[in-house]
């Protein structure tokens, strides 16, 4: 019985504080307060619906090609059910997962929120590292791994970025399964927006789950759904605690918001995938 309980507590948990992307790499007492990850990186839960202004989208102010306005950029037969969830999951962001992150925020200094994105960022650093050999940029899976070796220790378990800070080891862009599946020339197949984890595509859905067996925190769980739960829940509290305000000023500024989303995902995606940021060193896609 007492298992069941913990098992239901945990199912909840995932709804009050649902997953969505690995966090990015910032410097410990830094005092930033933006960056890290986007929802559009790799699919995105209703704290993360406004990561476009974060450093990862820079390549969005002016290097993007123009589209047709006039249609959506990938296809959205499921255009209905789509925006049945994005509404749900902006209620989701708006009655729980915003006032919960609030409150974490006036209790929770700053830096310390800082250092537990750079610590889940780090433990991530797996999932980074296989892309980019499955890619073939073997310059940046070596810097991923120094960065890694570096940051475990010197920078205690991931919590300061000693690899930057103290040998000038910048994270190379972050890189997932589903960029690689885009690398070798699969297409995103449709637009799907998911409950609790939000915009994604076919190709990237198939590339999260594919993710899930490289990152670490899988197998600190072993299956235990309450242990996965506190962890993701944990991380994803912080997240939205350092990005707060930024969904409300998207929803502020887009006429149609689910369509904005739904764009600028997936723009954001294919420019991941041909590295327009010019940082890749990955062969010419």
């Amino acid at each position: 019985m007492k298992k069941k309980n913990g098992k239901a507590a945990a199912w909840l948990f995932l709804l009050l504080l649902p997953v969505w992307a690995v966090p990015g790499v910032t410097p410990c007492f830094a005092g930033e307060t933006g960056g890290g990850r986007s929802i559009a990186a790799s699919g995105g839960g209703p704290a993360d619906q406004a990561g476009f202004a974060d450093g990862d989208e820079v390549w969005l102010l002016g290097e993007e090609e123009e589209t047709d306005t006039a249609r959506p950029a990938i296809a959205d037969p499921l255009e209905p059910l789509n925006r049945f969830f994005f509404r749900f999951n902006d209620r989701l962001y708006f009655r729980v997962i915003k006032p919960v992150a609030t409150v974490y925020a006036r209790v929770t200094a700053e830096d310390v929120r800082i250092c537990v994105r750079n610590f889940f960022t780090n433990l991530s650093a797996p999932v980074r590292m296989v892309n980019n050999i499955l890619q073939g940029k073997v310059n940046a899976a070596g810097i991923e791994l120094a960065r890694f070796a570096l940051n475990s220790t010197l920078g205690v378990v991931g919590l300061a970025d000693a690899a930057r800070d103290g040998f000038g080891l910048a994270p190379p862009l972050e890189e997932d399964l589903g960029q690689t599946l885009g690398v070798y020339g699969i297409g995103p197949g449709i637009y799907l927006n998911w409950p609790l984890l939000g915009p994604s595509t076919v190709r990237d859905t198939v590339g999260m789950v594919g993710d899930a067996f490289l990152e670490p925190l899988t197998y600190v769980a072993n299956g235990r759904l309450e242990t996965s739960a506190l962890f993701y829940g944990v991380e994803e509290l912080n997240h939205a605690s350092l990005t707060l305000g930024d969904y409300e000023l998207f929803i502020t500024t887009s006429l149609d918001p689910y369509s904005a989303m739904r764009d600028i995902y997936y723009q954001y995606r294919q420019g991941r995938i041909n590295d327009l940021s010019g940082r890749g060193d990955g062969p010419a896609r």
